[in-house]
């Protein structure tokens, strides 16, 4: 009787330790920088901090959603994303390493 509930907690211990590793690698978050058009034409830098695992669609959950930008108080849409990157590695494009340059951090 002992030996099985001694197993039966094991198992339980094992699983939820695999859980909780598997949990702790989808929940890492990264800091990105994105170059985003905004209604009306400006173009700016928008940072975040975002699960590693969406990065690749973050430019399409960002497209129509309102962000706050330095341009003015009020939260501002975005247009349109052109290029999301790491906050660690560079635009590929020139005119956003420019902008990036150039924004107030």
């Amino acid at each position: 009787m002992n030996v099985k509930m001694l197993l039966f907690t094991l198992c339980v211990v094992v699983s939820s330790m695999a859980s909780a590793a598997d949990k702790s690698k989808q929940s890492k978050k990264i800091d990105v920088k994105c170059h985003v058009e905004l209604y009306g034409g400006l173009e700016s830098i928008y940072f975040a901090s975002v699960p590693e695992n969406k990065l690749n669609k973050l430019d399409v959950s960002l497209s129509n959603r309102k962000i706050a930008t330095v341009y003015s108080k009020q939260k501002q849409q975005v247009y349109r994303v052109f290029e999301c990157a790491k906050l660690t590695e560079a635009f590929s494009s020139a005119k956003a390493r420019n902008l990036f340059a150039k924004y107030p951090r």
